[in-house]
């Protein structure tokens, strides 16, 4: 049998250095993959709005609801606009009495 001498390390400098090149190119993707444009933290940055802006809408969609109501019943239900009218404007309804109270403290420091 015939023996195949072992070649040292350094024997075939172009593998090694196709390592290394494999080596960059690889770490390269993968930075690029978690950093990059559309990378991972660009993603969960993404996700991360998508939740804010949902929530965002739904108190819209929430504040929109009470509105409405408050349309319709300023619409059609006389007690919810003379309720607007007195507290608002500062308006009575016929036979009612206004009473103005003045603090007594404040007058005789005049």
């Amino acid at each position: 049998m015939r023996r195949v001498p072992r070649r040292s390390a350094g024997a075939h400098p172009r593998w090694s250095a196709t390592r290394v090149l494999l080596w960059f190119v690889a770490t390269f993707l993968i930075l690029h993959a978690l950093i990059g444009d559309g990378g991972l933290i660009d993603l969960r940055r993404a996700a991360q709005q998508r939740r804010e802006l949902a929530a965002s809408i739904a108190a819209l969609k929430t504040e929109n609801r009470r509105l409405f109501l408050m349309s319709r019943s300023l619409r059609d239900d006389p007690l919810a606009i003379a309720a607007v009218a007195r507290e608002e404007l500062g308006m009575i309804a016929p036979g009612e009495v206004l009473f103005i109270v003045r603090d007594v403290r404040r007058s005789a420091a005049r």
